[in-house]
C-alpha cells in the first residue's frame, strides 16, 4: 500500500514538472530583449490606366420621356468611347435614378389673361405675372469607363463635352499591375528597417538573433491626383477648349514594422 502510494505522489510530480516546463520557456521568449523599429519604402510609376467617371442626366415632362432620353445620351456617350478604342464591356453603370421634383415657374400675364380673371378687375394694381407650378421628372445615371489608352484621355474628355446631358466627374489615374511595384516597396522598406536594427545592436554592443514579427502595410496607392476638371454640357463655352492630361507618378508605399532578438 505504501508503494502504490508513492508510485502515484511521484507521477503527479513530473506531471506538474512537465506541465510547467512549457510556461517556463513562454516566459522567457516573452522577456528576451529584442529591438524593433519601422520604415517605408516608395517607388514611383507612371500610370498606365485611367478610370473616367460621368453623369447622364435628362429632365423632361414625364417619367417615360426623361428614361427615353437619358438611355439616347448614355448611349451616345458610349459609342463615342468605343469609337476612341475604349472597350464596350469596360464601361460600367454605377448608379441610376429616377425622380421628380416640383418648380414654380412665372408667367407674364397679358390683358386677355387679366379680363379672364374676374379675381384681378377690381384690383388697383393687377399682378403682372402668375405662379405655375411644374412637375418636373428626372433621370440620372453615373458610368465609369475603363481607358487604357492614355493620349486619347483629353480628347476623350472634349468629345464628350459636346453632349449637353453629359457631366465629367473626373478622371483616377491607377497601375494596371500593382504587385511588381509593391514587392520593390517591401525589399525597400525591409531593407532600411534592418539597416537600422543592425546599427542599433552595434551601438549597444549586442548581436542580432533572429526576427521576432514584423507587420507589413501599404498606404492608399490605386489613384493619383484628379486632373480632369469638371466640364459641363455643350452649353459651356469652357468646355470646348481640350482638356491637358499630365498626371503625376503614383507612390506605392510599404510601411514596415519589424522586431529582432538580440543577445
Amino acid at each position: 500500500m505504501k508503494g502504490k502510494g508513492f508510485s502515484i505522489l511521484v507521477s503527479a510530480l513530473i506531471f506538474a514538472l512537465l506541465g510547467s516546463a512549457p510556461v517556463f520557456a513562454a516566459d522567457a521568449a516573452a522577456t528576451e530583449p529584442y529591438i524593433e523599429t519601422t520604415a517605408s519604402g516608395v517607388v514611383e510609376a507612371d500610370p498606365d490606366i485611367a478610370y473616367l467617371n460621368f453623369q447622364v442626366r435628362t429632365e423632361a415632362s414625364s417619367s417615360d420621356l426623361a428614361q427615353q432620353n437619358n438611355a439616347r445620351a448614355a448611349n451616345k456617350a458610349i459609342d463615342l468611347l468605343v469609337a476612341k478604342g475604349v472597350a464596350r464591356n469596360e464601361i460600367y453603370t454605377t448608379y441610376y435614378n429616377s425622380y421628380s421634383y416640383t418648380k414654380t415657374e412665372l408667367r407674364p400675364l397679358n390683358k386677355d389673361d387679366l379680363d379672364s380673371l374676374s379675381s384681378f378687375r377690381t384690383a388697383e394694381v393687377p399682378p403682372a405675372e402668375e405662379k405655375t407650378e411644374i412637375i418636373v421628372y428626372v433621370t440620372e445615371s453615373t458610368l465609369r469607363a475603363t481607358v487604357k489608352d492614355l493620349p486619347k484621355v483629353g480628347t476623350i474628355l472634349t468629345d464628350l463635352a459636346t453632349i449637353p446631358e453629359v457631366r465629367v466627374n473626373g478622371v483616377n489615374y491607377a497601375l494596371q499591375n500593382v504587385v511588381q511595384y509593391k514587392r520593390e516597396a517591401i525589399k525597400r522598406a525591409v531593407s532600411e528597417a534592418r539597416k537600422t536594427i543592425d546599427y542599433t545592436a552595434e551601438a549597444l554592443g549586442v548581436e542580432v538573433a533572429g526576427l521576432r514579427n514584423i507587420r507589413v502595410d501599404f498606404n492608399d496607392y490605386y489613384y493619383g491626383p484628379l486632373y480632369a476638371e469638371k466640364i459641363y454640357g455643350a452649353g459651356d463655352t469652357a468646355a470646348v477648349v481640350p482638356q491637358p492630361q499630365n498626371p503625376e507618378k503614383i507612390k506605392v508605399t510599404a510601411n514596415v514594422y519589424i522586431a529582432y532578438t538580440v543577445k
